[in-house]
């Protein structure tokens, strides 16, 4: 018999959205039908708890499995720190901590990273590992472009951070 197919993996990072106002974890109203509809077709992991309590901890912790204080992804005044805007300072990934998408590399997945959030993508550190990563102007645009890449040949890791819901705070 043939070896099973491995699956595509997508992660989907909902910026600033709580559980309980999608369709999955609780809202009576149909507030992410697409969401449902791809959870209805894959495995779900509904007792997921961030790391940190904002975007750089929680994906540092999310591409490392490890605490903030671990990976360096938090707020720092380091000679190495990252600006983001105005006085915002950043602790960069350690580089020595292997990434979510160099683990899936190595097991023979294309990684891509596709982000609507300006912290997260080309230039941050956070797509270290990754084989593509992009920056997408809009959520629609990333959405359509998940689209074209889980169209491609399998096996892939997807991860996508979607921003709409923290505009306009």
């Amino acid at each position: 018999a043939a070896p099973p197919q491995r699956p595509d993996v997508v992660l989907v990072v909902m910026d600033t959205v709580r559980a309980d106002a999608t369709s999955l974890q609780g809202e009576a109203r149909s507030t992410t039908p697409n969401l449902a509809a791809l959870a209805a077709r894959g495995v779900r992991f509904d007792a997921a708890v961030p790391a940190g309590s904002w975007t750089w901890p929680t994906h540092g912790s999310l591409f490392t499995g490890r605490w903030p204080w671990e990976h360096g992804a938090h707020f720092t005044d380091a000679d190495d720190a990252l600006r983001v805007g105005g006085d915002l300072q950043i602790g960069p990934l350690d580089p020595s901590l292997l990434t979510l998408a160099e683990r899936f590399s190595e097991a023979g997945y294309r990684s891509i990273l596709l982000s609507a959030n300006p912290i997260i993508g080309p230039g941050s550190g956070m797509e270290r590992g990754f084989d593509v990563a992009e920056k997408m102007a809009d959520d629609a645009a990333l959405v359509q472009r998940a689209g074209e890449v889980l169209a491609g040949d399998a096996p892939v890791l997807l991860v996508a951070n979607l921003f709409s819901a923290h505009a306009p705070l």
